[in-house]
């Protein structure tokens, strides 16, 4: 009877230790799925943020007036093209017909380009933004280090930006090094040319 009650001790023993180690591997099991179904979220949160577009008020009431124009003339204007073209019967060799298809191509191209762009932007407002750290819509005084010149730009969207204008994109290599920096920082720029180091002696609405 001993002999069967210390046997009987041990294999419940190793029952329980089994049972444990079983609910633990579960345990970490499913921690590391719950890690990796929130990774998977932040980083879709994330792609979601880029895919963002930072606009001013005044371009994005331009981008919507394009678009309207696209939709209420240019569909209009092609369409017709189409149709004339058609008339003029056998379709394999009608350059007009072709021509005016390419153009409609084009234009939906565009509407379907500016509707997204529409969509995913994030209007700023002026009142709100400030001059403590660099932004989307700020103007920034640069110092070049090397050459001792100083330059002013401003920070916009991608598709606002025009360098001839001093109007540099958010997501150009200077925009994106000067995004968060803060009066009297220093930063390194990858050109083709090489590294060109600024400091940054002003910033303003």
């Amino acid at each position: 009877n001993k002999s069967r009650n210390k046997k009987r001790k041990l294999n419940t023993k190793r029952f329980l230790t089994v049972l444990i180690v079983a609910f633990f591997s579960i345990y970490f099991v499913y921690i590391m799925i719950w890690q990796q179904i929130t990774i998977s979220r932040k980083d879709n949160e994330i792609k979601a943020l880029e895919e963002q577009i930072t606009a001013a008020t005044q371009q994005t009431e331009k981008l919507q007036q394009e678009l309207e124009f696209l939709k209420t003339v240019k569909r209009k204007e092609v369409a017709l093209a189409i149709q004339k073209a058609r008339a003029y019967g056998d379709l394999s060799e009608n350059s007009e017909y072709d021509e005016a298809k390419n153009e409609q191509a084009e234009i939906e191209g565009k509407i379907a380009h500016l509707e997204e762009t529409l969509d995913n932007a994030i209007v700023l407002d002026d009142a709100e933004l400030g001059t403590d750290k660099v932004n989307v819509g700020n103007k920034v005084t640069v110092h070049n280090i090397d050459d001792g010149e100083e330059t002013e730009y401003k920070i916009v969207s991608t598709t606002e930006a025009d360098p001839m204008m001093f109007m540099i994109s958010d997501d150009s290599p200077l925009g994106k090094a000067l995004l968060g920096q803060r009066k009297g920082d220093s930063i390194n720029v990858e050109t083709p040319m090489g590294i060109i180091k600024y400091t940054i002696t002003n910033i303003t609405k």
